[in-house]
């Protein structure tokens, strides 16, 4: 049995991308109800409004810890979105204890990706480091640069690696084309796959030039034509980053999609 890379019956009829012969990115109407949706209903381990307002309590903290970017800050970044993420204990404490040679590294990681934003070598270069993957290494790209940055995992990769996209010039397919396994030997959920060095390029590489400029083409079309969202922190409608794009996606599968 393969693992399940699509599945595009999960989505209510008509949910799909349209790619114009200009290059534009059109959502069906139904996905961009999916889309406000999600994003409104967004939560991690917690209420939509205490996730959300974590969330902007996370950006904020790291948007401080950036400024004057030590080696030691730079750990204290990692740990912070790590706790976020609800990682696992040794993980997490491997990145606590981190040595200071290691912290000089997270430093340098985290200058390139600000520098050089998501080139895949600024990724790799923090997915090399002990405790982390690349979907961590995603949420710290997130957090660090909100403006360009999305994060990564086994539910916004399944969403959209089952939108159907089309287009008048090139061949049709799927959004994304993410590798997936399963993630036990009972395969009772699956999962990215990173633990093979040639799967992990391949993710990687789909994360860089198709994901992330997917993501922001979409939130690019829903600014355009002013649909907003409401953030259920703070009660305000919004305007989308690529962020929130993935998380409306990551969302609506957590609660609707195949695991």
């Amino acid at each position: 049995m393969k693992p399940p890379q699509q599945d595009p019956e999960a989505f209510p009829g008509n949910t799909q991308i349209l790619v114009s012969p200009q290059g534009e990115f059109i959502p069906s109407t139904s996905l961009v109800d999916l889309f406000v949706q999600g994003r409104e209903a967004y939560q991690w381990r917690d209420s939509p409004s205490s996730s959300q307002q974590s969330v902007l309590d996370v950006e904020q903290e790291v948007s401080n810890l950036i400024k004057n970017l030590t080696p030691e800050r730079a750990r204290a970044i990692v740990s912070v979105v790590s706790h976020w993420e609800a990682n696992n204990a040794n993980s997490q404490r491997t990145m606590d204890d981190a040595d200071p040679d290691i912290c000089v590294k997270m430093q340098d990681g985290i200058k390139s990706l600000l520098r050089a934003r998501s080139t895949a070598g600024s990724l790799d270069r923090l997915c090399q480091l002990p405790g982390l993957s690349l979907m961590m290494a995603s949420r710290i790209y997130r957090f660090c640069c909100p403006g360009d940055g999305a994060s990564l995992d086994r539910h916004s990769s399944y969403f959209f690696n089952s939108v159907p996209i089309r287009s008048c010039s090139a061949r049709s397919g799927f959004a994304t084309e993410f590798r997936r396994e399963w993630s036990t030997e009972k395969r009772t959920t699956s999962r990215l796959a990173i633990d093979r060095p040639n799967l992990y390029r391949k993710n990687l590489t789909e994360y860089v030039q198709v994901y992330l400029p997917l993501l922001t083409r979409l939130a690019q079309f829903l600014n355009e034509h002013k649909v907003t969202y409401s953030c259920a922190a703070t009660g305000q409608q919004k305007q989308w980053r690529a962020a929130d794009v993935e998380m409306a996606g990551y969302q609506w599968w957590s609660e609707n999609g195949r695991s």
